[in-house]
């Protein structure tokens, strides 16, 4: 064998040769033209939505909703255990400002077992030095043992409530929602001062919701329409299921319905399309997570607005806005000052509070309670503040709940990330009264030693005032 440099080479050569002339170049030509049809038709997939595109789509969606299943392993309402703390609520009333009414509290699966043994209270009063005065049990059996239209894991441990409103005559109302289970906003129910259920509608209310003077219900809705557009636009919906259309519902006291408005149409029809264009989640384009009332006093300082029409909150196009009450047409709008916000609520002067979660600096915890002029647009930040430094950092990365005191100087912030509520001041932000929900949930738990505590921190979902005419309907001092 030649080993001189030359020689090499020529061998290098000859075999590169004898490896090309070896190649059936009629099979390469094959696979190319394979590739290439495979390439064209992936290409008339994308354009004509042709099969199987639907079914890739449909996969995609199925992969990312395992992604979003809640670990149902951790007991409902629960964020987290917490072997270092007492099994108890923990008060703090941090200013003499601090209110001295009476506050209900949402409850909620798995919570205060010394007052509902069977599955946890539905909501409770307490004191300001967080002592229990009244109950009512949630009857899970009763409201769910008969729902047979939900998909998923639609066992009686996963309903929930959100949104509860305590009437004058001591009976609440209660919106539920529903953990891994399709759809997730399932109805709306009148509960008596013992727990019985008066009515229920499993009809997709959910969220927060308002009672009116008069006794009128407003509550979110959800509709779910199959749609190949958002309604009122050439935007396509990129949905392969229905679109949750949220909106308002109107009910009266004994769970009839007057009326429902649509969110969707109302802000197409109202001349901003845009805002349903570039959203984050076309299945979930609007997402309106409370509704308030326009009241007489209010409507005085808002042109345009009249008493009766509603205040929404919309998270996906961060919008809190007034709609009409008779066709929900936008009377007012404020857009961006605010980022995927829940809980929009009037103060007296009719600007607008609301729980702000993604719209904080993140140095500071990344949450805010934003004061939005529906009038001018200005946003300005009412919590946390310099005189906020107590309780910081302040997040909640969805839900959060903001009540208004009696005078609208106070505000009750509900986080519910981090469990806990803080009575704050309207002016300064100095926080003025705090509770951590910790409770034990050892006798909800199967297959353990239930004789030891063990202390849960729970998501906290509302708390709220309750008045002297409230306290006296249930028998308590207001």
């Amino acid at each position: 064998m030649d080993e001189t440099p030359g020689g090499k080479e020529m061998v290098k050569k000859s075999r590169f040769f004898s490896l090309i002339a070896a190649i059936d170049w009629s099979i390469v030509a094959f696979v190319f033209a394979l590739c290439g049809l495979a390439f064209g038709y992936g290409a008339a997939m994308m354009q004509f939505r042709i099969f199987p595109y639907h079914q890739i789509l449909n996969a995609k969606y199925a992969f990312e909703s395992l992604g979003l299943l809640e670990d149902e392993s951790i007991m409902m309402s629960i964020n987290s255990i917490d072997d270092k703390a007492a099994a108890v609520p923990v008060i703090a009333r941090l200013d003499p400002a601090a209110g001295n009414e009476l506050l209900l509290v949402t409850g909620g699966p798995n919570q205060d077992a010394k007052n509902c043994p069977k599955f946890g209270c539905l909501a409770w009063i307490v004191d300001r030095k967080g002592s229990v005065k009244y109950s009512w049990p949630l009857d899970l059996e009763g409201l769910f043992g008969d729902a047979d239209n939900f998909s998923g894991h639609a066992s009686l441990g996963n309903f929930y409530p959100v949104g509860i409103q305590l009437q004058n005559d001591g009976t609440l109302i209660a919106t539920f929602h529903g953990r891994n289970i399709y759809p997730y906003a399932v109805g709306i129910a009148h509960i008596g001062r013992k727990g019985e259920i008066l009515w229920k509608k499993l009809d997709s209310a959910h969220h927060w919701l308002t009672i009116t003077e008069d006794g009128m219900i407003l509550a979110p809705i959800q509709l779910r329409p199959k749609v190949k557009y958002l309604p009122g636009t050439s935007i396509v919906a990129r949905c392969p299921t229905p679109v949750y259309d949220e909106g308002i519902r109107v009910y009266r006291p004994d769970g009839s319905t007057v009326k429902t408005l649509s969110a969707l149409t109302a802000l197409s029809g109202s001349g901003f399309p845009g805002l349903l264009y570039g959203l984050r989640d076309d299945c979930d384009p609007i997402h309106l997570n409370s509704a308030d009332i326009v009241t007489p006093a209010i409507a005085a300082n808002i042109p345009g607005a009249a008493a009766g029409d509603y205040l929404v909150s919309l998270r996906e196009p961060s919008v809190i806005a007034i709609l009409d009450q008779h066709d929900g047409h936008v009377k007012k709008l404020v857009a961006g000052r605010t980022a995927a916000q829940h809980s929009a609520h009037f103060l007296p002067d009719g600007s607008v509070v609301a729980f702000d979660n993604l719209g904080g600096v993140q140095a500071a915890g990344g949450s805010r309670i934003a004061r939005v002029n529906l009038n001018t647009g200005e946003t300005t930040t009412l919590f946390p503040t310099a005189a906020s430094k107590p309780v910081m950092p302040f997040y909640s990365s969805d839900g959060g709940h903001v009540s208004v005191s009696p005078d609208g100087k106070r505000l009750m912030i509900s986080s519910k990330d981090e469990s806990r509520d803080i009575e704050i001041d309207v002016v300064t932000g100095k926080p003025l009264w705090t509770m951590t929900r910790i409770l034990d949930i050892a006798p909800f738990m199967s297959g353990g030693d239930n004789s030891k505590p063990v202390a849960a921190r729970m998501k906290s979902y509302g708390t709220y005032y309750v008045s002297p005419r409230q306290a006296q309907a249930l028998g308590l001092a207001g």
